[in-house]
């Protein structure tokens, strides 16, 4: 999510909310935004391994501050605002436009060149993510296909005589699958077949 600005001359286009899942990304670090690294060389050194982001809970906001000045040998120079809650991390970010970088501290060139950088991260709230719903996986028909039925209107399986009476049929048989969509007495329905209630009601009990 992200809103854009039309004006040529300044140096940021806009501002955007990236969410991340926590059981994806684990940890804050792993995200877009976390500041990048200045001088791979002070990496390399170890120079910068007890080096840590600021991390600003100011109060003035319901998120985070992560801060990086200008001045910082390790990390290059950033600001934007965190919120973890319920498996998810919202990072809310301004977005330099390509080529642009911080000359002055980010938090001076947002407040005179992105005022509504901050306005927004004022009324910072979550944004509920609704996940779509997997279908529930419908169990797979291993009985056999009916050797006899007719299809219906709405294109399923019925009974192909047109004055089947199954309280007539024989019976005394042992009981076994329906193979015509026809239910009788000492059969089992057939889960391919549809049987209308009316004539067929008290044998799928």
């Amino acid at each position: 999510m992200s809103f854009l600005s039309n004006d040529a001359e300044e140096k940021f286009s806009g501002f955007q909310v990236a969410v991340y899942d926590l059981n994806v990304v684990k940890e804050f670090s792993k995200t877009a935004e976390f500041p990048a690294v200045k001088n791979q060389e002070l990496f390399a050194s170890g120079e910068c391994k007890d080096r840590e982001v600021y991390l600003l809970e100011t109060g003035e906001y319901p998120a985070e501050e992560i801060y990086v000045p200008l001045n910082d040998n390790c990390y290059r120079a950033v600001l934007f605002f965190s919120v973890v809650n319920e498996g998810y991390i919202y990072n809310l970010s301004p977005i330099l436009k390509p080529g642009m970088v911080f000359e002055d501290e980010p938090m001076k060139e947002l407040s005179e060149d992105l005022p509504e950088f901050f306005e927004v991260v004022a009324f910072f709230e979550n944004i509920d993510i609704v996940r779509p719903q997997k279908k529930a996986v419908e169990p797979k028909i291993t009985a056999p296909m009916p050797v006899s039925y007719k299809v219906d209107e709405k294109g399923r399986l019925v009974c192909a005589k047109k004055k089947d009476k199954p309280s007539k049929s024989k019976q005394g048989k042992k009981k076994h699958l329906d193979m015509e969509c026809c239910l009788d007495p000492d059969e089992y329905p057939n889960p391919h077949c549809y049987y209308d209630p009316e004539k067929y009601g008290k044998y799928l009990k």
